[in-house]
């Protein structure tokens, strides 16, 4: 999707310390023996020099089902799709699961830049490799569109903060597409008139549109990871 990217605040919606300095992360703690074998001793050095790259060796069914089929549709499923990319290795996917003022904030412009600056985004934000093995808590409203959930990985827990983007998206009869995100929230821009639902879009980009040359309009929202952080409750982060 090529959306226009809005201005966005460049303070970090989480005001919590960075770099706590997790230990290493364990082996999975969602897949069964057959699918992700424990890691012996032997192997703890390797997966400290090589990160993620093992990751993507061993893919739960969950994991291959979010990869080929990404779901947005809650902070639940956002975390799984980045979860999946996490442990596959997949960049492309990853940037994806982040939403446009994380990018923004990060300097990020596309997937292409996010393989670029990886490595330093994940240095500022380690919890990022922690959802690979982590659990997902229980959401809690922060504001219309945007909650909080803590994630737990050996007894250690971090916080991360979910923000809803909604968008239109129209498909021309010449295969080409008209993709943005919405003005404020969906909620805003739906008219019901007795049986009769109205969606109203302004944006420039639909002026001169023939609507005689639209396929498919569809309009809808999307749960993106706003930041990544400790948990301030935690009391084994330093």
């Amino acid at each position: 999707m090529c959306r226009r990217e809005p201005p966005v605040r460049k303070r970090s919606p989480l005001p919590c310390r960075r770099n706590p300095g997790y230990p290493p992360a364990p082996p999975s703690l969602r897949s069964p023996p057959e699918i992700s074998p424990p890691l012996r001793s032997a192997l703890a050095p390797i997966l400290l020099l090589t990160g993620l790259s093992l990751a993507g060796c061993c893919l739960a069914p969950a994991d291959a089902r979010f990869r080929r089929f990404p779901s947005f549709e809650s902070p639940l499923a956002t975390f799984e799709t980045l979860r999946a990319a996490l442990r596959a290795d997949d960049p492309a996917l990853e940037y994806r699961c982040f939403s446009r003022e994380f990018r923004e904030r990060n300097g990020l412009k596309g997937a292409d830049t996010w393989r670029v600056a990886r490595a330093r985004i994940l240095q500022d934000h380690p919890e990022i490799r922690w959802i690979a093995r982590a659990r997902l808590g229980e959401t809690r409203p922060q504001a219309p569109g945007r909650c909080t959930a803590s994630a737990s990985v050996l007894g250690r827990s971090f916080l991360l903060a979910f923000v809803r983007e909604d968008f239109f998206e129209i498909l021309r009869s010449d295969g080409s597409r008209i993709d943005e995100y919405l003005e404020g929230p969906l909620r805003g821009h739906l008219a019901l008139e007795g049986e009769r639902l109205r969606v109203e879009i302004d944006d420039p980009l639909l002026r001169d549109l023939p609507p005689d040359s639209i396929e498919r309009v569809l309009v809808g929202g999307e749960w993106k990871i706003l930041d990544v952080g400790p948990d301030p409750s935690d009391g084994a982060n330093p």
